[in-house]
């Protein structure tokens, strides 16, 4: 039957684009005092960030280690829950957006960027540290159903099932590439997977 390649990465975009209406108010610095008035935050991943909304436009970038400084603080000697802390106002949010980095073996740097209108909530107490827990598990989906003789092959990947997710390697987002074999060991198809 004749192939036809498709790819879902354009349309995956647009449905799950983050909404940016205003410019978050960036949360950079580990909380070293009690402010009653503040509940916190702390990550499960070692760097990176998370996008929150807020009600109405109100948006808070809380970030973990994207900078050499931040590194230093949060993974040091004298490290401790508190030095992750990141103070926003009690509240619910949604999680719009995370990134998660990491450096390889040759020191270059990787992080993934996943984003999406209802990732997951978060429910702030003022006074409480709460743990948000983000999966960095990368998912691949195949498809290839058959219709009048011919054969269409989807493939995707993802993070969480309702976010988009992109793959990056020293700050420039890397294609990805994929290739079907049949039973036989013989070539399909291949394909690289475009992101938006």
């Amino acid at each position: 039957p004749e192939t036809k390649i498709r790819s879902p990465g354009r349309a995956l975009a647009r449905r799950n684009s983050a909404p940016a209406r205003t410019s978050p108010k960036a949360v950079t610095e580990a909380v070293v005092r009690d402010a009653p008035a503040a509940g916190y935050v702390v990550a499960s991943f070692q760097r990176g960030m998370v996008l929150l909304q807020g009600q109405g436009k109100s948006f808070y970038r809380l970030s973990w280690g994207e900078t050499e400084t931040e590194a230093e603080a949060d993974t040091g000697p004298d490290a401790t829950e508190v030095d992750r802390r990141r103070a926003v106002p009690p509240g619910t949010y949604r999680v719009v957006s995370y990134r998660i980095m990491r450096r390889d073996g040759r020191g270059e740097e990787w992080f993934i960027s996943v984003s999406g209108a209802r990732l997951r909530k978060l429910t702030v107490e003022a006074g409480h540290t709460h743990e948000l827990q983000i999966d960095p598990s990368i998912t691949v989906r195949f498809r290839s159903p058959v219709r009048r003789e011919a054969l269409t092959i989807g493939v995707g990947i993802g993070g969480t099932p309702k976010g988009g997710l992109s793959i990056y390697h020293q700050g420039k987002r890397i294609p990805v590439r994929y290739r079907v074999v049949d039973s036989n060991g013989l070539q399909a198809a291949e394909g690289t997977l475009s992101y938006g």
